[in-house]
């Protein structure tokens, strides 16, 4: 059997793992050869993208440690806005709350003055965050799709 892989033909076995995908994704999709050559190139395009950005940002270890500070600095901010929010009666005790609680968590760093040079290096495009390359509707329509799938897995675990 022939199957063609990054414009190559190349001989395969009967049951290889190619075609097995290949039947899945036909099965699945209900699509036909051209639909999946069109999904195999997509996936092609994705992988040199990732490529690219192992090489010019670091390997998936490296990134996930940036992505656990992102995650763990958003955490704080959230938790010390809500406290901040639940224990203030006014704008102003709310302002002091704030800050004082951003103050205790960054020891002897000025946050105001970090997140006002962070700030102002995405307004120049010294700094680029990922969502704003992408697009931010993207962004935020690829959080729906995946929370949604991650928790009806959950949900079904639960179930079942």
């Amino acid at each position: 059997m022939k199957a063609k892989i990054n414009n190559v033909t190349v001989f395969v076995g009967p049951l290889s793992r190619f075609e097995l995908c290949k039947q899945e994704i036909l099965a699945e999709r209900g699509a036909n050869e051209e639909d999946l050559e069109v999904f195999l190139d997509t996936i092609e395009v994705r992988t040199q993208v990732r490529d690219a950005i192992e090489q010019k940002a670091g390997d998936t270890l490296s990134m996930l440690g940036t992505t656990s500070d992102a995650a763990a600095l958003a955490t704080l901010g959230v938790a010390a806005l809500t406290v901040s929010i639940a224990s203030s009666a006014n704008y102003t005790e709310f302002k002091n709350a704030f800050l004082g609680a951003l103050g205790e968590l960054a020891g002897d760093q000025d946050m105001v003055a970090i997140s006002t040079s962070f700030l102002g290096k995405i307004k120049t495009g010294e700094v680029i965050i990922p969502a704003m390359a992408k697009g931010i509707g993207l962004v935020i329509a690829d959080i729906e799709a995946r929370s949604t799938a991650v928790s009806q897995a959950l949900i079904a675990a639960k179930a079942g």
